[in-house]
């Protein structure tokens, strides 16, 4: 046995930073090209002279390095300015403020927000191809989870927070996982259907999980049945005894492509059993 060998350099306050996790980010969006292509959405680009202001790809970094390194909301993003080291890593000479930030935020129209969730995409499918398969699968298989979480709010500052069938005011945050990504979601309306946005969520995803043998897993509560008809052309069905509790009901649908071969096509008829999932209602 022998001892590595330890460098050790002493940086000055405004070239050094704690936050480690930056660096893996920096390195990780490098790699996926991330500032390049963000450069390319001219739909974030909302400023009259781009000589003015901040470009968008600071913005993003903004959001992306202040949570990564702990950061809960914009104030805490704000304080980024602080470390000069990070700044001077990153290339950036100033993070924008909070009310900066909230502004460029407002402007973001439903083009703009498309694009970045183009690039979740895009960013998932990436990792997808690169992850070795025996780390992302579950029985040869890649789950897929829908789920309405309710956001109870307090104050009258909340957008659309309305009262639910429970009679909180909360906000529905409606969500598609792929694997252990979150793959997209939509914030809305508390009151309004859990399972509104299951098939725009499933239709515009759905190339992340073409190439696998995939199961959908969803809370009873959330597919109602004109949903689940619509989807059956694509998803063989089945649902799993309820365990005692309150509606602790889990839906299963199996998506199995023609192209994956003969064995998994006659998995389209494999019964399902002990489903992994339960939500509470």
């Amino acid at each position: 046995m022998t001892n590595p060998r330890v460098d050790i350099e002493f940086r000055a306050l405004d070239e050094a930073t704690g936050k480690g996790g930056a660096f893996a980010l920096k390195a990780l969006a490098d790699q996926f090209a991330l500032w390049e292509k963000i450069k390319q959405c001219k739909e974030l680009e909302h400023r009259t002279h781009t000589g003015k202001g901040y470009d968008p790809v600071v913005y993003v970094a903004t959001f992306l390095f202040g949570f990564v390194t702990g950061g809960a909301n914009m104030a805490d993003f704000e304080r980024l300015n602080e470390e000069e080291g990070l700044k001077k890593f990153l290339g950036i000479r100033r993070f924008p403020d909070q009310t900066t930030l909230a502004q460029w935020l407002r402007t973001l129209d439903d083009k703009a927000l498309q694009a970045l969730h183009r690039l979740n995409r895009e960013f998932l499918a990436d990792v997808l191809a690169q992850v070795p398969r025996e780390r992302l699968l579950h029985g040869k298989d890649l789950e897929l989870f829908f789920d309405d979480t309710q956001l109870e709010v307090t104050g009258k500052c909340f957008e659309e927070a309305t009262f639910n069938y429970d009679g909180k005011r909360t906000l529905s945050w409606q969500t598609l996982w792929v694997g252990p990504f979150l793959a997209d979601g939509d914030l809305g309306k508390g009151s309004r259907d859990c399972s509104e946005c299951l098939p725009e969520l499933l239709k515009d995803n759905s190339t992340l999980w073409q190439d696998f043998s995939s199961y959908l897993y969803a809370d009873s509560g959330p597919v109602r049945a004109n949903i689940w008809t619509a989807l059956s052309s694509q998803w063989r069905t089945s649902a799993s005894a309820t365990t005692s509790g309150p509606r602790l009901l889990s839906v299963v649908r199996q998506h199995c492509p023609n192209r994956l071969g003969a064995q998994n096509r006659l998995r389209r008829g494999a019964a399902v059993k002990n489903t992994a999932y339960s939500m509470r209602g």
